[in-house]
């Protein structure tokens, strides 16, 4: 009953101990939380302010020289006039462009023939049959001053390149023709690449469909929307409509929300986009808190097993201080009145005999007023070591009953070995001069009352039988 206690007690301290951990836990977590998640916002809005401006310092000079290429009344004269013969001039012009802005191809299309000069001279004629030149008809139909496309350059090696493409009007407004510069996207992909391996984000530029036209991952590019993600479907107007500045969105309900920044780049008619997923920190959360709670049950258990053993082992001394008699070293009162109805209660259910041996010191009371109570303490020290040495240790029990009685319980023994005791008792306790009288009383199991309190009176009268003999 005691153990069941102690472990209840110890239960709840350790709930108390892990409820502290757990609310410092969720304190420092909430904390780290509100921390970690200002720190992602401003860094990723500063980390999108230096794309952009990198992006669009990148992407406006293209535009710019297109557009002076558009309006240069040398490539507008040379269209209105186009001889074959004068092809090297414009094939030179061309030339100049490329190498004087380091791109990978200047080209220019008259409306008039469709033929498609680049740096080498005619490289082509744009029919609507080649599905390669389907930008040309798309772009010419807008109407639009300017557009940027992603495509291959046939002129170079087929590397995916971000081309320029401007129209030329004449002085009515008629078609000329279009013109513009094609650059490989490396470079704006290794802005990409080193931007997102040093902050873990993701950076990539859309089109007013979502479509992505440039990222660091070549298959990503053109490969779909990204509002066909639901999450982010929800925020399409929001990003599309906001044309002016930054927009920090919040989406996704994990524990620090995952970010997405957008930019309007309105020189291209694009749209940066930085996102910041979160999931490798929640994760490394979730992990962290995973080792704490297992840390703590470690504590915990090793906490209970050790408490336990010292409970244990104090309950242990404690019982023997409280059932051992503090002057002879044996058995005292309280332990005979618990150890003899085990012992009775086990003989009587393996049915074998237990004897009892009521001992009382003779003259010990003339030995307390001679000599005093320190010598009488010291007979009954000496006599309590007799009794230990003189029985069974694994069988037999030796108990102080009172002042100088004592009493040997003797199980499963036999008349002989039973005297055999009482000798050797006798003959240790002579060499230090102790004479004693005794009572002895055997309980059969098949026919004997077990009622302790009865044995011990039957005993008691039998001693006293004894003691009277020899007065």
């Amino acid at each position: 009953m005691n153990r069941f206690r102690s472990f209840g007690v110890i239960l709840v301290v350790a709930l108390i101990i892990a409820a502290g951990f757990v609310a410092a836990f969720i304190i420092n977590f909430n904390s780290y939380r509100a921390i970690i998640k200002q720190d992602i916002y401003n860094i990723t809005r500063l980390v999108s302010t230096n794309v952009f401006s990198e992006i669009q310092n990148l992407l406006v000079k293209p535009v710019y020289v297109s557009l002076t290429m558009a309006n240069d009344s040398f490539v507008k004269k040379w269209l209105e006039e186009e001889h074959e013969e004068d092809r090297t001039r414009i094939s030179n012009y061309l030339s100049g462009i490329k190498d004087k802005y380091s791109y990978s191809s200047a080209f220019l299309i008259s409306a008039s023939t469709l033929n498609y000069y680049n740096v080498e001279g005619l490289f082509k004629t744009v029919s609507r049959k080649d599905p390669h030149d389907d930008w040309y008809y798309s772009f010419v139909d807008e109407n639009s001053e300017f557009r940027l496309d992603i495509d291959t350059d046939q002129a170079n090696r087929n590397l995916l390149s971000l081309f320029v493409n401007c129209r030329i009007d004449d002085s009515e407004g008629n078609l000329l023709g279009v013109t513009g510069v094609g650059l490989e996207i490396s470079g704006i992909r290794e802005i990409f690449s080193n931007y997102n391996r040093l902050l873990d984000i993701d950076t990539y530029l859309i089109d007013s469909h979502g479509i992505v036209r440039l990222h660091e991952d070549e298959d990503m590019i053109l490969k779909g929307s990204i509002f066909d993600d639901p999450e982010l479907a929800l925020y399409k107007a929001r990003i599309l409509e906001n044309l002016e500045d930054f927009d920090v969105i919040e989406y996704k309900n994990t524990p620090f929300e995952n970010y997405l920044v957008s930019r309007y780049i309105a020189e291209t008619g694009w749209y940066l986009i930085v996102t910041k997923d979160t999931t490798p920190l929640n994760n490394s959360f979730r992990k962290q808190l995973l080792y704490d709670i297992v840390i703590i049950t470690i504590v915990l258990a090793l906490f209970t097993i050790i408490a336990l053993k010292v409970i244990s082992v104090n309950q242990k001394r404690l019982s023997t201080i409280a059932m051992t008699d503090a002057l002879t070293g044996i058995y005292n009162r309280r332990a005979l009145m618990e150890i003899l109805p085990i012992e009775l209660s086990r003989g009587k259910r393996l049915l074998y005999p237990i004897t009892f041996v009521m001992i009382d010191i003779d003259g010990f009371k003339k030995i307390n007023d001679l000599h005093g109570h320190i010598e009488g303490d010291r007979v009954l020290r000496e006599f309590g070591g007799i009794l230990q040495v003189s029985i069974r240790k694994q069988f037999d029990s030796a108990f102080r009953y009172g002042g100088d009685e004592f009493l040997v319980c003797l199980p499963d023994c036999g008349r002989e070995d039973v005297n055999e005791v009482i000798e050797r008792i006798r003959k240790l306790a002579s060499i230090k001069e102790i004479a004693f009288s005794t009572g002895v009383h055997t309980v059969d199991p098949k026919s004997d009352n077990f009622d302790l309190l009865d044995i011990l009176s039957l005993i008691d009268k039998e001693m006293y039988v004894s003691k009277g003999a020899k007065n």
